[in-house]
């Protein structure tokens, strides 16, 4: 980027995006803060492959393996 187009800093600080870092986050951010939402989605899916596993378990002593 040349100085011709740097965003315009009237509002603050803006990110590399130009988006203002005052601006409230959006769905469509792309602004993370941090890993939050990684260990989040990585503790659901444990959740469900725990509960698929639970399942298949007690199928298996209930049913039997046939």
């Amino acid at each position: 980027m040349t100085e011709e187009e740097e965003p315009e800093e009237e509002d603050g600080p803006v990110d590399q995006l130009g988006i203002p870092m005052s601006r409230e986050p959006t769905l469509d951010d792309v602004r993370g803060d941090g890993d939050q939402h990684r260990r989040l989605a990585l503790g659901c899916s444990l959740i469900v492959v725990a509960l698929v596993a639970a399942f298949w378990v007690v199928r298996v002593m209930w049913l039997g393996a046939d």
